[in-house]
């Protein structure tokens, strides 16, 4: 765990910052935990994984507590 960075992604994130975490990751990977619920469906994660695609990052979603929700986020 010493080796995983942290950062704050919230409705105040510039998409400069969110560019930034892109570059700053270099080739390690990215994850997204939410604590709304559900990445990228009730919180601003959406818009990493927008930039995950602009960088052409695959985005891999985890299993979740619905199925339902999982294909929505893998869509």
């Amino acid at each position: 765990l010493d080796s995983i960075t942290l950062y704050t992604l919230n409705e105040h994130t510039k998409d400069q910052e969110i560019r930034d975490l892109f570059t700053a990751s270099g080739d390690n990977d990215l994850g997204l935990l939410s604590e709304a619920g559900v990445p990228a469906v009730a919180d601003p994660g959406a818009k990493l994984i927008e930039f995950a695609h602009r960088f052409n990052v695959r985005v891999i979603p985890l299993t979740g507590p619905s199925s339902l929700i999982l294909a929505l986020m893998a869509s």
